[in-house]
């Protein structure tokens, strides 16, 4: 089971800073959160589609960002189960990686 983070960048200092938004746990290693899946559940994070400047999405892992990793461990940004994101979601697609 993996983890992913909605999260804000501020990139006007250096280091970038990233705040957790949203941190979705439990989701299977072979699912990928997708925004349509988020706007599908009703979290606003953008028009059309398409997430808001400064925000991102990521699987948190060996790649993340280290701070956001941490900030996430630390309980920060309102957390959701994969379930209850499928549950909400009402019909919004799931992808699948092959």
């Amino acid at each position: 089971m993996a983890t992913w983070c909605v999260h804000y960048l501020v990139h006007v200092t250096t280091p970038y800073t990233y705040v957790p938004r949203l941190v979705i746990t439990g989701v299977p290693d072979d699912a990928v959160v997708t925004a349509d899946l988020l706007q599908g559940a009703g979290y606003t994070l953008g028009k059309l589609g398409i997430l808001r400047p400064n925000y991102g999405l990521a699987r948190l892992g060996e790649e993340a960002p280290r701070d956001l990793v941490q900030s996430v461990r630390q309980g920060e940004g309102e957390h959701v189960s994969w379930d209850d994101l499928l549950c909400q979601a009402k019909g919004a697609k799931v992808l699948v990686a092959q």
